[in-house]
């Protein structure tokens, strides 16, 4: 991910998972190392990060609570993001046409005195850093 000027852009994967693995996963995540030949995101991370010899381990987590939101023939995502040290809130808006966007949504929450800031970082970035950006 990359984030300029309040702007994140990255590309999304994700993989579908038989439910009844993904329940084992939720009780042992190993069971996702065992099943990498049939998964390729799972592949990839393997290759990505030159291999896990430990197997995986639990970071935690924090919770993330999405309220989304039709505006103007977009879809905004208001999301509250609660860790151990403190709470983060976020936009967001998936378009191809962010800065246009962007000058919109500026307009709004200056017009509605709603202070903010552009994002620095990711959410998961926040989490490992402990940090609020």
């Amino acid at each position: 991910m990359v984030m300029e000027n309040g702007i994140g852009r990255a590309t999304e994967e994700e993989d579908d998972i038989d439910p009844t693995l993904g329940r084992k996963a939720l009780q042992d995540p190993q069971v996702l190392l065992s099943s990498s030949s049939s998964h390729p995101l799972i592949t990839k991370l393997i290759k990505d990060v030159g291999g896990l010899p430990h197997g995986l381990t639990c970071l935690g987590g924090f919770h993330n609570v999405r309220k989304e939101y039709e505006w103007e023939g977009n879809l905004l995502e208001l999301d509250e993001t609660r860790y151990e040290w403190g709470t983060v809130y976020e936009l967001e808006c998936e378009t191809v046409e962010p800065e246009v966007v962007r000058e919109k949504l500026e307009k709004l929450l200056t017009q509605h005195s709603v202070s903010f800031k552009y994002s620095t970082t990711t959410k998961f970035a926040n989490f490992r850093n402990k940090t609020l950006e």
